[in-house]
Parts: C-alpha cells; sequence; structure tokens
C-alpha cells in the first residue's frame, strides 16, 4: 500500500435499521465466498436451543429467515468463515475456510471517548496515515468496530494465517490508548450482528460503510495491510536449519550441474550449485518444471504455493532476492494455467523476501514430503513423471516399508541357510567326516568366507577339535 497516496475517506452516518432486523446486506458484504460457512454465536445457551450455529454462506437469506427472532439479543458472528463441522467444532482454526477482514474491537468508553469522538480520532489517524483506510465503522453499542476488509487469498500455506495474526497484533498496538481489546485478534473471534440489539447498552449495533465521495468503500490485500504496518513473516519457532550432515547423499548423486533437461519451463541461467544445499534446491527445481510441464500448467489451488517454493529453492541456490520477482514473473507466465496476475506474483515475492529476511542468517526450507503435499502430488504422479525427491509420504512410508520387507526376507533366508549349515556340521560329525566349508558354501550357494563369519557369529569351531581345517579328508 502506498500511503502517500491514501485518500481519506469520510464515514457516512450509521444508517436508521429497522426495529428488529438483520441487516444481511452488511454480512454478505464481509463474507464473500459463498462457499465458506458463518458461524452464529449466543451467549445464553437455553435448554434444547442451539450455542453455535453454522450457515453457509449461500443460504444466508434463508436461513436467516428461519431463527432471525433468536439472533436479535445478544447475538454474535465470526468475521472469517469456516468449514461445515461434522462434529460439533465450529470456531476451530484449523477449519478456516477463508480470510474476509482485519479488525479491532475498540473499548473507547473505558478509556472516556464517546462514539462521535473516537470516530473523529479514527479519521484523524487516517489522514496522518497511521492506520489503513477503514472499509466498515460499526457502533457496537457502548464501543465501535473497525474492519478493513481483504481481497480474497488463498489460506492452504501456514505463513499466510501466521501473517494475518500479526497484522492483528500490529492493529492492536497502533489503536490500543483507543481501547483497542487485546482479545479480538484471533481468527476466531466474534462480533456483534449488525441489527441486532445490545440489552446492556439498550442500543442497536448498527454497521455504516465508510465511502469516498464517489462511493466507493476500500478493499485492501493482506499483504499491503503487512507492508503498511511493517509486519514481516517469522518462520515457525520450530524449523529447523537443514545442515550439510543431513543432506540426502543420493539426491546430491543423481544432480549434475550442466543445463536443465530439454523442454523444461526454465528459460534463465540458474547458478552454479557449489554445494550439497544448492544440489538439492537444484533438484527440486528440476522436478517442479517438470511437474509443471507434464501438468500442462499448475492449476488454481497450487499457484501460491508453487511460486512460494520455487522462490525458496531460487534462493537457496544462490538468487539474490532482489532478482527473484523476475524468475517468478518468468515461471508464472510458463508454469501456471491460468498465470496468476502481476500483482499476485509481486505478493508472493514480497511475502518470500519478509520470509527469508531472518536477522540470524538462517535459511529455512521445506522438507521433499511438505513441497508435495502443498503441489498435491499423488502416488500416480510420482511413477509418471519419474519424481525422485518430490514424494509424497505415503510413497515413502510405502518404500520404506517394501525396503524393510526385502530386509526382513534376506534376514529369514539367511537364517534358514545357518541352520541348514548346523545340520549339515552335525550330520557330518555323526558319520565321522569333518565338513570343509567349501562343501558348505557350495551346498548353501553361499561364499567361502560367509561360511568361516557364520561360523564365527555362532561360535562353532572349524572341526570337531576345534582347530581350523581347510577339508574334509582328515590326516591320521
Amino acid at each position: 500500500m502506498d500511503r502517500e497516496c491514501n485518500s481519506v475517506l469520510i464515514p457516512r452516518s450509521p444508517p436508521q435499521l429497522q426495529p428488529g432486523k438483520i441487516d444481511v446486506g452488511i454480512i454478505k458484504l464481509i463474507h464473500q465466498d459463498p462457499e465458506g460457512h458463518l458461524v452464529f454465536w449466543r451467549n445464553h445457551d437455553r435448554k434444547g436451543d442451539w450455542h453455535n450455529k453454522s450457515i453457509k454462506v449461500c443460504d444466508l437469506e434463508c436461513e436467516i429467515a428461519k431463527i432471525e427472532n433468536q439472533l436479535l439479543e445478544d447475538c454474535y458472528m465470526t468475521v472469517n468463515s469456516f468449514t461445515k463441522s461434522q462434529n460439533g467444532h465450529y470456531r476451530v482454526k484449523s477449519m478456516l475456510h477463508s480470510l474476509n477482514a482485519c479488525f479491532s474491537d475498540l473499548d473507547c468508553y473505558k478509556v472516556g471517548l464517546g462514539f462521535e469522538e473516537a470516530r473523529v480520532a479514527i479519521q484523524d489517524r487516517a489522514k496522518k496515515h497511521q492506520i489503513p483506510n477503514p472499509s466498515i465503522i460499526a457502533s457496537s453499542g457502548r464501543g465501535m468496530y473497525l474492519f478493513w476488509l481483504l481481497e480474497r487469498l488463498d489460506i492452504s500455506n501456514f505463513e499466510t494465517v501466521s501473517l494475518y495474526q500479526r497484522v492483528q497484533s500490529q492493529i492492536y498496538e497502533t489503536l490500543k490508548d483507543l481501547g483497542a481489546d487485546i482479545q479480538a485478534r484471533d481468527v476466531c473471534r466474534v462480533l456483534r450482528i449488525p441489527g441486532s440489539y445490545h440489552l446492556k447498552a439498550d442500543r442497536q449495533v448498527s454497521y455504516a460503510l465508510n465511502q469516498d465521495e464517489q462511493g466507493q468503500m476500500p478493499r485492501h490485500h493482506l499483504y499491503e495491510l503487512a507492508d503498511f504496518f511493517s509486519v514481516a513473516f517469522q518462520p515457525k519457532p520450530n524449523a529447523k536449519k537443514i545442515q550439510s550432515t543431513r543432506i540426502d547423499r543420493e539426491i546430491i548423486e543423481k544432480v549434475s550441474d550442466g543445463p536443465l533437461p530439454p523442454g523444461c519451463l526454465l528459460q534463465k541461467k540458474l547458478p552454479i550449485a557449489d554445494s550439497p544445499e544448492k544440489k538439492v534446491a537444484l533438484a527440486h527445481i528440476r522436478e517442479l518444471c517438470n511437474i509443471a510441464e507434464k501438468r500442462g500448467g499448475i492449476k488454481r489451488g497450487c499457484r501460491h504455493n508453487f511460486l512460494w517454493i520455487y522462490a525458496n529453492r531460487l534462493y537457496v541456490l544462490g538468487v539474490p532476492i532482489s532478482g527473484l520477482a523476475d524468475y517468478l514473473l518468468e515461471m508464472n507466465a510458463y508454469g501456471c494455467d491460468p498465470p496468476l496476475e502481476s500483482k499476485d506474483v509481486f505478493y508472493a515475492s514480497s511475502g518470500v523476501k519478509r520470509y527469508l529476511s531472518d536477522p540470524s542468517g538462517r535459511i529455512y526450507q521445506r522438507n521433499s514430503s511438505s513441497i508435495a503435499e502443498l503441489l498435491k502430488v499423488t502416488a500416480e504422479e510420482v511413477e509418471q513423471y519419474n519424481l525422485k525427491n518430490i514424494i509424497p509420504s505415503e510413497v515413502k512410508y510405502r518404500r520404506r516399508c517394501e525396503c524393510a520387507e526385502r530386509k526382513m526376507r534376506r534376514w529369514m533366508e539367511r537364517t534358514e541357510k545357518q541352520r541348514m549349515m548346523v545340520k549339515m556340521i552335525e550330520g557330518s560329525e555323526k558319520e565321522g567326516v569333518v565338513a570343509g566349508r567349501r562343501e558348505l558354501a557350495k551346498a548353501l550357494g553361499v561364499a567361502p568366507q560367509t561360511i568361516t563369519n557364520w561360523k564365527r557369529l555362532m561360535s562353532i569351531p572349524m572341526n570337531p577339535r576345534g582347530r581350523p581345517r581347510h577339508s574334509g579328508n582328515s590326516k591320521t
């Protein structure tokens, strides 16, 4: 977001709502994804009545008409959308479907401010570019709600939700002197429904669009808000740096420093892989290009993840952060179907820059199974595309089981042969003949040295007298 070009928006007065009428239009303006589920929450759970209720956004008008009388007093709704619950868990972070808005709950009455005084203070801060222009300003009965509606974005990456929470925390830090509620920051937060009634304050909750003179309401991108508040990605606390000692040596042996395979999507020349980490990154880049080619382009749902992983691998390979955008734009044009808009590629590039800008200088990387999960690589694709590195965890598990089964078969065969060797030695002793290791090796189909090793392992003497002998012909 360009702070210099922000135009100050003048909030309209809250509309005069009909008594006993829920403002469905405002709710649908916040929840734009028709496939998401909006969760209503009531503080009073009467016997036989509901406490949480999940409604699909596309069925909102029909369903609200059935329960509108139950939503009129002290009822709340989620700001963000969730997936349909099957086990009674409605507002859980793991079930998040879409991020709809950043928000702040200002308890301005606690700092001695009325609603109009708080609105003037917000307008003044917007003029001074201390906060972005809100999309909606609402009267919650005793306090104020501020909403910054978001453009739709992919939340399959945990980094996106983490960035959202950090932006929320920064909004609280900016507005805490106006009574911002420290609890109103998480993605599962509920706020009062527009048009409902606040019993303690004896007032109706009203939402007002913050429109400019042309009647336009601002919508923001999450990355724009992150840039405005100077919020950067932070890796997970348990993320570990990949050390050279943990690099798969089989991957390194399969990678050469030559050009990428013919027909590869990548047109730019890559830096030379002169270290184990860089060779693994080059192996991943090769297979990313291979997947994009064989699929006919990365489809919707995986494009942001694909570009993010691609940028991370390029950075590990030695491409400077300042040059990532050119590589991403080219790969977006060649490897995504349909290609993302240029602004989305820019947001992905800026997000990678924030994520990789770790003050400690460490480079955080995803393992091969995580990359395969983000790109939705199947077991069939592993066989068809001849993938060696980007392999789903279930394929790795199956291969480990097959390897363990082969080891078990070899162990059982070896054990059976050792038993046969003992029986042959015991049989030869009964006949008064010493079985030599060459005869035993020929009978069992193993090397003579293997017979010697087995005898030593099992504490079996070389002959009945305990002295080594080379054949069964004994001298008298």
